[in-house]
């Protein structure tokens, strides 16, 4: 694509343009789960994002292989989101070709950074898809090698050109795992009920991915065949595989079963994080004070979290004594689970716990300080903080004619509901 505007390109504006764009996306992509971020933040970080896109499609094809080279440099998600884009935007230019072989070969070689691949196509508007990029985004879908047929997959998923259920449908034989675990987990997402019977034949797969996706289909659609399998899958997932199945596993076992979970013995850190992130989502007052024994200072910022998220009530304003007195900046390096959240003791935590146990008197499920319903979901998930709009979302989905996820996948792919 030619340059739009008819003046010089200044080479240092063009790379502020891409490492802009690459941060705001990063940001943007971390904070799905954030307990600081909200709406407000999210909507910023995607208006910056924008800006500079506009930037570098302003700039044509100047921007492709200096995209391209910060890829081949970094090799991170962040880059290959803005090298995909650019790739896709300028697939008129002479050295698309080459542009095209790095990207491909770069993602094949490292698939973990499909994240970005994919989040770059859905930048697309179906609707304006031009002939240049209909045909790259076949290419991948008939590509041998999986992390380009997942990454076509995406965008096919997601456009109202396609079917979601013929693309699973006649996909589901696929002998890569990594590809079938991706069209289990659509089934669920886009509230195909019709196709269970691919995640119930699943839930003996050989592959532990496919298994777990499979679960979460049949969790998202209202079958709890899946649950005791996310239960099960909980140490063995990280990001956002772990912070899906918690949401659904605190929201849908039995009061008996997630308090037998939740008492369970154990002193691992990442178990006790769990926890914490199970009884923010299940929203259930009455636990809180189940949390009291393992209070710690690795754990204490993401226990005040779970209570701010459950009652709305701001510890750090409301109770200050509640502050570290020394706050030694004990957490878990680069977690992003507490990244930021106020320092808190945790004897003063507990006592607080202690005597606010018997002003508890509300049976129903709360987020943001609200019973669970239509309309304190619609105003979560506008207002609240990002595990709160997930909460919500899931509440939202399940209250569809078709029991589907897709709020959740809204929040995934960071677009508008």
């Amino acid at each position: 694509m030619p340059a739009i505007l008819d003046r010089p390109i200044i080479g240092p504006i063009l790379e502020q343009h891409i490492e802009n764009a690459a941060f705001c996306w990063a940001r943007s992509h971390q904070r799905l789960w954030c307990p600081l971020s909200n709406q407000r933040v999210v909507q910023r970080y995607k208006n910056r994002l924008a800006a500079n896109i506009n930037g570098l499609r302003l700039s044509g094809n100047h921007a492709l292989m200096p995209a391209i080279a910060k890829l081949q440099r970094w090799k991170t998600p962040d880059e290959t989101f803005v090298a995909i884009l650019m790739l896709l935007h300028n697939l008129d230019s002479q050295n698309a070709n080459e542009a095209q072989r790095i990207c491909e070969n770069i993602l094949i070689e490292k698939p973990s950074l499909i994240d970005g691949a994919t989040a770059a196509c859905l930048e697309l508007n179906p609707q304006q898809l031009s002939e240049p990029q209909r045909q790259l985004l076949t290419h991948w879908w008939s590509s041998p090698e999986s992390v380009l047929r997942r990454v076509a997959l995406s965008f096919a998923l997601n456009s109202p050109h396609f079917s979601a259920a013929d693309i699973i449908d006649a996909g589901i034989r696929d002998t890569d795992e990594e590809f079938k675990a991706n069209l289990l987990a659509a089934i669920g997402e886009h509230g195909l009920h019709s196709l269970i019977p691919h995640c119930e034949d699943a839930l003996s797969h050989a592959n532990s991915a496919c298994r777990f996706e499979a679960s979460y289909s049949l969790s998202l659609l209202g079958y709890n065949d899946g649950l005791p399998l996310l239960r099960d899958s909980l140490p063995l997932l990280t990001e956002h595989a772990l912070k899906r199945s918690l949401l659904l596993w605190a929201t849908d076992s039995s009061d008996e079963e997630f308090h037998s979970w939740l008492t369970l013995p154990g002193d691992a850190l990442q178990h006790q994080r769990n926890r914490l992130w199970a009884l923010a989502f299940r929203g259930d007052q009455r636990l809180l004070e189940c949390i009291t024994p393992w209070l710690n200072p690795t754990t204490v910022r993401l226990a005040a979290h779970a209570i701010t998220h459950i009652t709305n009530i701001d510890l750090e304003s409301v109770l200050p004594e509640l502050a570290a007195k020394n706050d030694d900046g004990t957490t878990t390096k680069g977690d992003s689970d507490d990244a930021g959240l106020a320092a808190v003791d945790p004897d003063a935590l507990r006592n607080w716990i202690i005597q606010h146990r018997s002003t508890i008197t509300a049976t129903e499920r709360h987020c943001m300080g609200l019973p669970t319903s239509l309309e304190n979901a619609n105003a979560c998930l506008a207002q609240g903080t990002q595990p709160q709009r997930w909460q919500a979302a899931l509440y939202l989905s399940r209250q569809s004619s078709t029991h589907s996820g897709r709020h959740m996948v809204t929040l995934l792919n960071k677009r508008d509901i």
